[in-house]
């Protein structure tokens, strides 16, 4: 094997998405922990509109599940929302739930809310699934996204 053809079977693509770093403030958090907890009465009290954000970083070959234990958002105008970063599914829910469950299809989540309003709580546990093998998200990607 010469050094052209070298160079050209050790080539490869990469397509990568960048991720917004989480806002500097006393409610947002970078979690990448197998397991963990978040909750918002743990924060600083808010006295000024501020929008929370718990951005989960799993392993590539892993999804995120997030079981909300307590989840009060008074205000439907401003809901919290759980979105993959990847595939770009999210839901987002209001009112008082006991209990709310939610899985990306992706290793990154974003769960963002508002707290402007002080009843506002939130509390979750999260961990990392690993990826069936024959589940890709790389498939996945390129069956929402394409080539």
């Amino acid at each position: 094997m010469n050094a052209l053809s070298s160079k050209v079977f050790n080539r490869f693509n990469a397509t990568y998405i960048t991720l917004e770093k989480a806002p500097s403030n006393g409610c947002s958090i970078v979690l990448v922990n197998e397991i963990g907890r978040y909750s918002s009465s743990t924060e600083v009290h808010v006295k000024t509109p501020w929008s929370c954000e718990a951005v989960i970083l799993a392993h590539p070959n892993e999804r995120v599940l997030v079981s909300f234990k307590d989840l009060y958002i008074p205000n439907c105008d401003h809901k919290i929302e759980m979105r993959d970063l990847l595939t770009g599914r999210s839901q987002a829910v209001c009112g008082k739930h006991a209990f709310v469950s939610w899985t990306s299809d992706s290793n990154q989540v974003a769960i963002t809310f508002d707290r402007s309003d002080s009843r506002t709580s939130v509390l979750f546990e999260y961990e990392f699934l690993l990826r069936s093998r024959n589940e890709s998200m790389h498939q996945q990607y390129f069956h929402r996204y394409g080539s």
